[in-house]
């Protein structure tokens, strides 16, 4: 279910268990405050099967372990690579798992600058978080079809979209995006 509608810019608010969004009100933003419900902005692209994606996202978070997470996932839904918090730090999740140095605090909201570039071909992932390079993983078997930021049923999170790009294929596509300026 997508909200009333859903969003205006083709994300799909996924608010089943939002009890007190009874207007169907649109949200950039999720907040799950229960551990018997999850809550999800998702975005569809077009299936992709192959290729080099380069991913760059700012959000605001804040979230108990494994209640929050940001994931690329196929056309069944199934999260080929993720990141998601784990003892209290970002964890980058495909086949393998990384533990990051970034933290993620359970009450305060913080912003995230996120970097990934994500290979179907040879099925890795690389990431920077917060200008931290926290590595490559190999990524599960699939193709790409969504972006997620979701909440898990355990714990409570809160997550808001401040912008997003996904591309295909660039040798390079560098703009030297600055950390907290948003430029």
């Amino acid at each position: 279910e997508s909200g009333h509608g859903g969003l205006a810019n083709g994300w799909d608010y996924d608010n089943r268990f939002d009890f007190f969004n009874t207007m169907g009100n649109y949200r950039s933003y999720i907040r799950d405050t229960s551990d018997v419900a999850f809550t999800a902005l998702s975005r569809k692209i077009n299936t992709e099967y192959d290729g080099i994606f380069h991913l760059e996202m700012q959000f605001d978070a804040n979230s108990d372990d494994g209640a929050a997470y940001l994931a690329l996932e196929d056309e069944n839904e199934n999260r080929l690579v993720e990141l998601t918090p784990e003892n209290g730090k970002w964890a980058f999740v495909g086949k393998d798992k990384k533990a990051t140095s970034v933290v993620v605090d359970k009450t305060t909201e913080s912003r995230y600058y996120v970097v990934m570039d994500i290979d179907l071909d040879n099925r890795t992932a690389h990431l920077v978080l917060n200008n931290t390079d926290c590595g490559q993983i190999t990524i599960k078997d699939g193709n790409l079809a969504r972006l997620v930021l979701g909440s898990n049923k355990k714990g409570t999170s809160y997550l808001k979209l401040c912008n997003a790009r996904l591309s295909k294929n660039y040798a390079l596509s560098e703009h030297f995006i600055a950390e907290g300026t948003g430029d």
